[in-house]
């Protein structure tokens, strides 16, 4: 056996030495050219930039590396990550139905401030009705299986003139779990916050917390790619939940929620980029193993048998589509759908249950040896399916070779995003790799292959004077010269 795998690398470094050669020197070429573009776009792209070539440069460096990234997101979205933290997540989901039921319900209520009776209709109602979301919160501690916590995307500061908040009010009072909210601006750090254009005080509220649900747009296309970080002491909405699932307390501000905890370091945790999985909202199962998915229309027509089965972390918000808090995120022009807010806070979170971290691109010399073998493999094998298969030598075939790289790499670059959470961004190797072979062939012309019709297929010359033999003597082609051409 270990003499048969010894032959066949013999035949092979016998047969394909020149392109292993090739292969390693561009390899190492590549890494000292990423490396310098790593340092050109550091200094080259930025806000307050002057529009100059070089920052057009570097923006279009930029643009293909969350094109990549979207396209690594997307090909790993379609795969289901095994339940690994052993925490459940539940989102309550306000969709159409929801929204439609608890609005005819108010509608038939005849309960509205507006003097024009054309707002009071059903179709007209802007906000979802708070009594149908006390009667949520109620039902989820009626039941000995309780949330860790709770996070409500809704926006209360302002008054609803078509249901009575009195009911929402005793609910988020008396509540036995800790329950967030988005924190409202301009009253940071304060003792006193507004609900139904109301000012309440945190101290009759002792289980609610304020948390930043800010949501970062990337410059150009708009999409959400990262989360933002602790604003005004208030911890992002994934952090806080994960902090609770973890047994610790959660500063938010001067409030300290979930009291019954262990103080935790007041580090922040990192947020850079975000591990997209489809969400299909009306299966039972989902990529993310630990997610379910409740009605919130089941839960408000059935409220004795929805229940928690399992204690966990839960997130109520609206996805349907009047709700005016949608987004675009990587995946979005591939699934033709945009995602809601509370969609992408609950991706954050299930990105810090499972991963621990949020995806990142990675740096350090293991990731950088790791990546620079991975390249020199595929580079290798593309090398050899185009020049020895296809018999391309030139500028095209170097054009399809770096195609078949980026192709190869998607299938490691997608398993290490899925399982690992990172995200290993091959693009300016890729581009350094392209940039390398371009010089070379426009540097070196005389290695580029003959490019005359009557060309043959193991690159020799030939013309009607002209002839090869196979016997080592020149045969007569019928001309009054003949010329030997050795390969």
């Amino acid at each position: 056996m270990l003499t048969r795998i010894k032959r066949y690398f013999t035949d092979f470094w016998t047969n394909h030495a020149a392109q292993v050669r090739d292969s390693a020197n561009s390899t190492l070429f590549v890494v000292l050219l990423s490396a310098a573009l790593t340092v050109f776009l550091a200094f080259a792209d930025g806000a307050g930039k002057n529009i100059t070539l070089v920052t057009l440069l570097a923006s279009s460096l930029k643009n293909i590396s969350q094109q990549a990234f979207d396209t690594v997101n997307f090909v790993q979205s379609g795969v289901t990550l095994p339940h690994r933290d052993g925490e459940k997540v539940y989102l309550i989901d306000l969709d159409d139905q929801a929204v439609q039921q608890v609005a005819a319900q108010q509608a038939q209520k005849r309960h509205c401030e507006f003097k024009d009776a054309s707002k009071c209709q059903a179709n007209q109602m802007l906000y979802f009705n708070r009594e149908a979301l006390a009667s949520i919160l109620n039902n989820l501690s009626r039941f000995d299986e309780k949330p860790e916590a709770v996070f409500i995307d809704l926006d209360f500061s302002y008054p609803d003139p078509y249901s009575d908040s009195r009911a929402l009010i005793s609910a988020l009072q008396k509540v036995p779990f800790p329950v967030f909210l988005p924190y409202q601006k301009g009253r940071e750090n304060q003792d006193a916050f507004v609900l139904d254009g109301r000012i309440q005080h945190i101290r009759d509220f002792p289980n609610l917390c304020f948390v930043n649900h800010d949501l970062l747009l990337d410059e150009g296309d708009f999409k959400i790619r990262q989360l933002a970080g602790p604003k005004a002491g208030y911890p992002s909405v994934a952090e806080a939940l994960y902090q609770v699932s973890r047994g610790n307390q959660v500063k938010a501000g001067q409030h300290t929620c979930n009291k019954t905890g262990q103080q935790a370091a007041s580090t922040p945790i990192e947020i850079s980029a975000l591990v997209y999985k489809k969400l299909d909202r009306n299966a039972e199962l989902q990529y993310w193993d630990s997610l379910e998915i409740r009605k919130a229309a089941e839960i408000l027509q059935h409220p004795t048998d929805q229940h928690l089965y399992e204690p966990g972390l839960v997130m109520i918000g609206r996805t349907d589509r009047d709700n005016g808090d949608n987004y675009y995120t990587p995946i979005s022009p591939f699934v033709k759908v945009p995602t809601s807010g509370v969609e992408v806070h609950l991706t954050s979170l299930m990105n810090l249950l499972n991963y621990n971290h949020f995806g990142k691109a990675v740096s350090g010399i293991y990731i950088l040896i790791f990546a620079a073998i991975t390249l020199f493999i595929l580079q290798l094998a593309a090398t050899l399916l185009v020049d020895s298969t296809l018999k391309l030598k030139n500028l095209l075939g170097d054009f399809l070779e770096i195609v078949l790289v980026w192709l190869l790499l998607l299938i490691p670059a997608a398993a290490i995003m899925h399982y690992q959470g990172y995200f290993l961004d091959y693009t300016l190797p890729l581009v350094a790799l392209y940039l390398l072979r371009t010089f070379m062939k426009l540097h070196n012309p005389e290695t580029a292959a003959p490019t005359s019709a009557d060309s043959t297929s193991d690159g020799t010359s030939t013309s009607d004077s002209t002839s090869v033999s196979t016997s080592g003597s020149p045969e007569n082609s019928g001309s009054s010269s003949t010329e030997e051409v050795q390969t």
